[in-house]
C-alpha cells in the first residue's frame, strides 16, 4: 500500500494512537499506581526554554491538560512565536494539539484564523505543514517495522529491509534529513554548536550532529 508523504503521516500517526489507546483500555485493572504530580507552570516554561526537543513536546503536551488557568497564556505567547518565526517547526504540531485541547475561545480562534489563511494557499499542501517535522522517531519506526495494521514494512523497504512491491524509501529519509540540517544551519548562520546552534534546536548533541553532516555529505560553515 503506498501512501503520500502527508497522508502517511497522519494514517500511521492515527495507527499508532488507535491502538495504544486500545492496548490500554484492553489491560485488567491492577494495582494502582499513585499519580504523577503536575509540574508547576514555571518548572514547564523552563523546559520550554532549556529542555530537548522531545522534552519540549512532552511539556507542550502537558500544557494542553494542565489545571492551571495560566496554561493558556503560555500557548499564546508559543503561538506569537510560531507566528513570527522564531518557534522551530519540529514544535508547531506539538503546539496546536495543546491548544486545541484548551477550554479557551481566544486560543481556538487563533487555531481557526490560521486555518483560514491556510486554505487561502495556492499550495494545498500548506495547510499539513507541521505534519513534516517533529514527531517520535522511535514511535515512527515501531509502527513502520512492527504495526500489522498499518503493514508498512510488507510494501515498502528501508535499508534493504520489508517488500518490494512499493518503492524503496531509505533515499526520501536521507533526504529529508538532509533539507532539514541544511535549513537550520541556513537559519543559524551555519553555526553548529552554542545555545542558538544549529544542534540546539534539532535537539542533538553537538557532535551527533556532526556525524549526521558528514555522514550526509554536509560542510559544516562554523562550529
Amino acid at each position: 500500500m503506498h501512501f503520500p508523504p502527508t497522508s502517511f503521516a497522519i494514517a500511521m500517526a492515527a495507527a499508532f494512537a488507535a491502538s495504544s489507546f486500545a492496548g490500554d483500555a484492553a489491560k485488567p485493572p491492577a494495582t494502582v499506581a499513585p499519580a504523577h504530580q503536575e509540574r508547576t507552570i514555571e518548572e514547564e516554561i523552563a523546559v520550554l526554554e532549556n529542555g530537548r526537543l522531545s522534552a519540549k513536546q512532552r511539556s507542550l503536551a502537558r500544557f494542553g491538560t494542565h489545571s492551571d488557568p495560566a496554561a493558556d497564556e503560555v500557548l499564546r505567547k508559543e503561538f506569537g512565536r510560531y507566528l513570527n518565526g522564531e518557534l522551530s517547526p519540529a514544535l508547531w504540531l506539538d503546539l496546536f494539539e495543546a491548544m486545541a485541547k484548551r477550554n479557551n475561545a481566544s486560543l481556538k480562534a487563533l487555531l481557526a484564523e490560521r486555518e483560514e489563511r491556510l486554505a487561502k494557499s495556492p499550495d494545498p499542501l500548506r495547510r499539513f505543514e507541521e505534519c513534516l517535522e517533529g514527531g517520535n522517531g522511535e514511535e515512527g519506526r515501531a509502527i513502520f517495522t512492527k504495526k500489522p495494521e498499518a503493514g508498512c514494512i510488507r510494501c515498502h523497504s528501508v535499508d534493504g529491509k520489508g517488500g518490494q512491491v512499493g518503492p524503496e524509501l531509505t533515499w526520501l529519509r536521507k533526504a529529508t534529513e538532509r533539507s532539514h540540517i541544511l535549513k537550520v544551519l541556513g537559519e543559524t548562520n551555519g553555526v553548529v554548536g552554542g545555545r542558538n546552534g544549529a544542534a540546539q534546536r534539532l535537539g542533538l548533541k553537538r557532535t551527533t550532529l556532526i556525524y549526521k553532516m558528514q555522514k550526509l555529505g554536509i560542510t559544516r560553515l562554523a562550529t
